[in-house]
């Protein structure tokens, strides 16, 4: 065999070699390729399953009348797999709930109220004060009403007859000389916002946006006069003094506790308000769902205005002593055009026009002209049934919850 024989013979031989480490490359880079596609389909394949174990925790909590996961160590949703283990939290955030679900390192935080519930469902109640029940005017009644003994009459202001449709008598039912009593945790929770219990107060110049998580401690604003700033979140904006909060002003899901509150024209966003005097949300101004106004019942005059193509979604609730005066002070009036999708309930004295979509609790229901009164009277008002809304924490007996919407 001669040398250049051999010389080629070694070159195949390290062609060869070349060729099988390109090789084992080639496979090597196809199996770390697809260990990553794996590796990225089983963390998505988690995630997914992670996420059907959060929503499975906040519904099994909204049915959870037995307490079941309040139990700090959690509760394994199934046994045989401990990676299900969820833990509950809640918090109460206004009339609401704010509540976090955690399973491992993952937590969603969703705000929950109550369903409305089979053992009151009636879109209008209006104390029994011995008189008949008046409507006039275009009033319209879609739904179930608990009305005095004496009955309902249709009869005219001024000269303006009533113009709507009869209530049948099969949608008719008697109600009490009182309102459906409110929780007491209601009133808790009210005073539990003006004692600024559980948060941590501001002391730097308030900031022009902040955005507080759920997860951290509640940040309690000291505020006063026109607010123009943009807060969300674990946020309680607290004044001693009126407040106002006009279109500059950007607020989701914050508390506000004031004396008194005037929502301006071109205001948009989502907000639970504690007052003790007045709440008056002016011309276009919209409270976003789920919002909410809670006028406390120590001032006799204290009064909820909602006025001209105005919007509240969520609750109005005045609050009253639950006794009997002889005072004609107006506490709630809604404007012709003015629409409330939710729940209203005034233990006082009412002046309801407009739309409202979901429930009337009145105990008194007068309208107010230029030549005078008329009591035990609805004019101008359309009442719709909502069944898809959701309640705040309000009356007594009502277990089961439901998410409104997501937090976090």
């Amino acid at each position: 065999m001669s040398y250049s024989e051999k010389t080629c013979k070694a070159s195949v031989l390290a062609s060869v070699m070349i060729v099988a480490v390109l090789m084992l490359l080639v496979v090597s880079g196809l199996i770390l390729v697809r260990e990553h596609y794996d590796s990225a389909f089983y963390r998505l394949q988690e995630q997914k399953q992670q996420q059907m174990w959060l929503d499975s925790g906040f519904l099994f909590y909204c049915r959870d009348t037995a307490g079941q996961l309040r139990d700090t160590a959690g509760y394994m949703l199934f046994p045989e797999d401990k990676r299900s283990r969820i833990r509950v939290e809640t918090k109460p955030w206004g009339l609401y709930e704010a509540v976090t679900v955690t399973v491992g390192r993952t937590s969603s935080v969703r705000l929950l109220g109550m369903a409305q519930s089979a053992r009151l469902p009636v879109l209008l109640y209006a104390c029994d004060r011995g008189g008949i029940f008046s409507l006039a005017g275009r009033t319209q009644i879609e739904g179930k009403a608990c009305l005095p003994a004496a009955g309902v009459s249709y009869t005219a202001v001024r000269s303006e007859f009533f113009d709507g449709t009869p209530l049948p008598v099969s949608r008719i039912s008697r109600s009490g000389k009182e309102l459906p009593a409110l929780q007491e945790e209601v009133r808790q929770r009210v005073t539990d916002c003006y004692r600024l219990e559980g948060g941590v107060v501001w002391t730097a110049p308030l900031p022009e946006y902040w955005k507080q998580p759920f997860g951290e401690s509640t940040l309690i604003f000291p505020v006063g006069g026109e607010i123009k700033g943009k807060y969300s979140g674990n946020v309680i904006l607290y004044s001693e003094t009126p407040v106002y909060l006009g279109e500059e002003c950007r607020l989701d899901a914050v508390l506000m506790v004031a004396p008194s509150v005037v929502i301006g024209p071109g205001f948009h966003g989502s907000l639970q308000v504690f007052a003790r005097d007045t709440v008056v949300v002016r011309e276009g101004a919209e409270l976003e769902y789920p919002s909410g106004i809670y006028l406390l019942s120590a001032n006799p005059q204290r009064r909820v205005e909602i006025k001209e193509h105005a919007w509240v979604n969520g609750y109005v609730i005045v609050d009253g002593e639950r006794r009997i005066t002889q005072k004609r002070e107006i506490n709630y009036r809604q404007a012709l055009t003015a629409r409330v999708r939710g729940l209203v309930y005034v233990d006082g004295i009412a002046q309801v026009q407009g739309i409202i979509a979901g429930a009337l609790y009145v105990k008194d229901s007068y309208y107010f002209s230029e030549s005078g009164y008329y009591s035990g009277l609805l004019y101008n008002a359309v009442l719709l049934e909502n069944p898809e809304m959701i309640w705040p924490f309000w009356l007594e007996g009502w277990p089961e919850r439901r998410v409104i919407r997501w937090l976090e």
